[in-house]
């Protein structure tokens, strides 16, 4: 399975082809995510995973029409993103969008395969990831609501995590 991690940062997913525009990342192709066409032949991969990158990007729908175009039929794009209640969306200059859970829904040649929303970042404390289970597990299960009411009760979500399946 021939993997692509967009904009991989130091957290390149291994096996796979990194991409990034900072030369101290560890990727493999140095590339701005903002300049088409990205250096790939159409249909080239299984997998794609774009983590915490798709936030910093001018335009969002060029990028997934990218991606959608280097992506095999029946391919799986990740995306991770943080969630528009979260501290992290709006304390990094750098962030160009917020987004949230249903932000891509009905974005053509992708078919959702699994959407959820992620309460907080790992923690080494006992207690805090149960409760992290628990809000998260609860959050999942009407995820509608969690978004439009509950996300301001509970200091917002982390990050939202988006699968497709790319239909051609």
């Amino acid at each position: 399975m021939k993997t692509l991690d967009l904009g991989c940062g130091n957290d390149k997913l291994s096996g796979a082809v990194g991409v990034d525009i900072d030369p101290n990342s560890k990727a493999d192709i140095l590339h701005d995510l903002n300049v088409m066409p990205y250096p790939f032949e159409n249909n080239e991969f299984d997998y794609v995973r774009m983590k915490h990158s798709l936030e910093h990007l001018r335009d969002i729908k060029e990028v997934l029409n990218e991606v959608i175009r280097i992506t095999k039929p029946k391919g799986k794009i990740l995306l991770q993103y943080p969630h528009f209640s979260s501290e992290s969306a709006y304390t990094n200059y750098d962030h160009k969008h917020y987004l949230g859970l249903s932000s891509f829904m009905n974005f053509p040649h992708l078919k959702l395969l699994r959407k959820e929303l992620h309460w907080s970042p790992s923690n080494k404390r006992w207690w805090y990831r149960l409760i992290d289970k628990l809000i998260t597990s609860l959050a999942n299960i009407n995820q509608g609501y969690a978004e439009r009411f509950w996300c301001y009760y509970v200091g917002g979500f982390f990050e939202c995590v988006v699968m497709f399946e790319v239909v051609k």
